[in-house]
């Protein structure tokens, strides 16, 4: 993800179909504005990803909603850390019976997902287009296709909510590069 509006597509590893499409939208670059629309495949239900104030504020703990129909469904907040792994908080709301916590890597966009039991349930992954998970956690590349990025999960958390975290904390890295 960049800021020159790339899109992600989202594959089951297993079937290699597509199941999600992730639009974003550099609303200004200056100002860190942006906007994510997550689309589901094959119904084309549609997603949007809103940040409190709209605003990406590095070093600085925000608040993000994933909406369907004007309707609030998911919510997660990050709290940056500094040189300190960073925290991403999904809240326990709508079909979610746990809160969970995502420990991303200082550098990268790799981490485990935790349930508020302690038990993991995703991994999230970076690897380079030569298959170093070490360099992707090291050296954040926003070129197209440079990094491969997998969600591993039990099915505890929906995919639609992985997907969103996972692309808000991209667009959040290549702003703040951190």
């Amino acid at each position: 993800m960049s800021w020159s509006n790339q899109d992600f597509e989202v594959f089951d590893n297993k079937t290699q179909s597509k199941v999600m499409r992730i639009e974003t939208k550099v609303k200004n670059q200056f100002q860190m504005r942006f906007a994510l629309e997550l689309t589901l495949l094959p119904s084309q239900e549609k997603l949007g990803v809103i940040v409190n104030g709209r605003t990406v504020w590095c070093g600085f703990a925000q608040s993000y909603k994933i909406m369907k129909n004007d309707t609030d469904i998911y919510q997660f907040k990050v709290d940056p850390r500094g040189l300190l792994v960073d925290r991403w908080y999904i809240k326990k709301s709508g079909n979610l019976t746990h809160s969970y916590t995502w420990k991303r890597h200082f550098t990268g966009l790799a981490g485990v997902v935790e349930r508020d039991d302690k038990r993991r349930v995703a991994y999230l992954e970076a690897k380079t287009w030569w298959g170093s998970e070490t360099w992707a956690n090291v050296a954040h590349d926003t070129r197209p296709y440079a990094t491969e990025y997998t969600i591993i999960t039990n099915g505890d958390i929906p995919l639609t909510a992985l997907v969103a975290l996972y692309t808000s904390a991209a667009v959040r890295l290549d702003s703040c590069g951190w």
